[in-house]
């Protein structure tokens, strides 16, 4: 067996300060490093909760480009019945305005053809007139005062 050393006072207190200065500084890098695992661990937790928050968001934008395709999708269809409703009425427009043209070229003739039928009806009653007096001058050459027949 070993000897037991042997150790005097002074040795003894250097040890016992030595062996508290070792504790203290264990006890410091005890610390130390528990204050570093709460840190790490309060940062793991955050990314965590921010690598939820990213798939959150991940899979809002993947719906939100699903349902915009969809819109978009209908806003094109909307666009197209909007371009034919257009072209239609575009079309509609030009057949009113070529039947406007039409209706006014035929008012033109009716008020011509109205125009046209108060002359005939002014040269007929001229010649009724010119009739009558020549039916009177030759009931008075024939020597008969009064037409029997007015109306003729």
């Amino acid at each position: 067996p070993r000897k037991k050393r042997t150790r005097n006072a002074e040795q003894m207190e250097h040890n016992r300060v030595a062996q508290q200065k070792y504790r203290e500084r264990k006890k410091l890098e005890n610390r130390d490093l528990q204050a570093a695992v709460d840190m790490l661990t309060a940062e793991l937790a955050a990314m965590k909760a921010w690598e939820v928050r990213a798939a959150q968001l991940e899979a809002s934008n993947t719906d939100l480009g699903t349902r915009l395709a969809t819109s978009e999708g209908a806003l094109k269809a909307a666009q197209a019945a909007a371009a034919e409703k257009d072209a239609l009425i575009a079309q509609q427009a030009k057949q009113l305005a070529d039947q406007t043209e039409v209706v006014a070229s035929q008012q033109k003739i009716i008020l011509d053809q109205h125009a046209k039928l108060r002359i005939q009806e002014d040269i007929m009653a001229n010649l009724k007139e010119r009739l009558r007096e020549s039916c009177e001058d030759a009931w008075v050459t024939l020597g008969k005062d009064k037409d029997p027949d007015p109306q003729t």
